[in-house]
């Protein structure tokens, strides 16, 4: 624990909640920096109040496509949740605005919104995805939640970290850090595992929903395709891992990682062709470079599934874009 933290979990607790001062400024150490918390307001304490009628609150953090269906699940099981997001837009997503905190984690000056979860037992969904994460940030923020009262933290990953070579993969198989992009995701799951809290990893294959649909864009503009037709591609409709993660969270069978995948590998130009289907265009054409990663990974969910209460409810992509 960094110098210093303590201070700012003891004295949120004993000073803002039971003598309830309206103007405490609270001060704490990273690795690189002091940092100023800030003063508690009006709306702090509020926000406090209502945390303290709650055994344990869940937190979204990264309220984005994936997200907010995670919310709008938790919602619909009678669970309130409290979500973040980096611009106040996103607001729009969450019925209740008393519970949206703006955080970028890459800005510390944000991080202070969070003072009011700092006194609560706490069940987190992480859900920011690579681009949006600095690592030379994401370390100290790690940090920061060492120090809160959290249940369990799951955390959506990404299937890339199983590599690109022709393969069968499921949660179990060792990961094969072949390109830039699955060397980053790995890395911040490393990053996240060391703050020492119970963590479940859950590696989704492509998301998609009826309004983020894979490749819409490239065939309703008659793109030539990049890869190969007889390439594999694995998908998971967006409600299908939302109900996965949170699954995740409360499963006891679980294990430390976990993957999400609708079980049905599909060939791109299978994909791509029912999708020109879809839209009333012209067949896809594949640049069909030569490639060292053969047909790709397939990913298998059966481990997952035997583990978990979960099953995959879209296994039809063609349905799942009208969802």
């Amino acid at each position: 624990m960094l110098p210093g933290y303590h201070l700012l979990k003891d004295t949120v607790s004993d000073t803002i909640v039971y003598q309830g001062f309206h103007n405490l400024d609270v001060c704490f150490k990273t690795r690189r920096e002091h940092f100023r918390i800030g003063k508690a307001n009006f709306n702090y304490l509020k926000q406090i109040n209502m945390i303290e009628t709650q055994q344990t609150i869940s937190l979204i953090i990264g309220c984005g496509h994936l997200g907010s269906r995670v919310l709008s699940e938790l919602e619909s099981k009678g669970i309130q949740a409290w979500a973040t997001s980096r611009k106040q837009v996103n607001a729009e997503l969450i019925k209740n605005p008393e519970t949206h905190l703006l955080l970028d984690i890459n800005n510390r000056e944000t991080w202070k919104n969070l003072l009011p979860l700092t006194t609560a037992e706490i069940d987190v969904y992480f859900l920011l995805p690579p681009s949006q994460i600095e690592l030379a940030c994401l370390q100290d923020f790690v940090t920061l939640l060492g120090i809160w009262k959290i249940r369990r933290l799951v955390m959506s990953s990404s299937t890339v970290v199983y590599g690109s070579q022709s393969r069968l993969v499921d949660a179990d198989s060792e990961v094969n850090i072949d390109t830039d992009r699955a060397e980053r995701q790995y890395s911040i799951e490393q990053n996240i595992r060391s703050s020492g809290i119970e963590l479940k990893i859950v590696r989704l294959a492509g998301l998609y929903a009826s309004d983020r649909i894979i490749g819409k864009q490239a065939i309703l503009d008659g793109q030539t395709l990049s890869g190969k037709g007889d390439s594999w591609l694995n998908l998971i409709h967006t409600t299908d891992a939302a109900n996965l993660l949170i699954e995740v969270m409360a499963s006891e069978t679980a294990s430390s990682i976990e993957m999400g995948s609708d079980g049905n590998p599909v060939r791109r130009a299978n994909y791509y062709g029912d999708l020109a289907d879809h839209y009333s265009r012209e067949p896809p054409v594949f640049r069909n470079e030569e490639t060292e990663r053969g047909e790709g990974r397939r990913c298998d969910n059966s481990i997952t599934v035997e583990r978990t209460a979960w099953r995959a409810a879209i296994t039809d992509y063609r349905k799942g874009w009208l969802i």
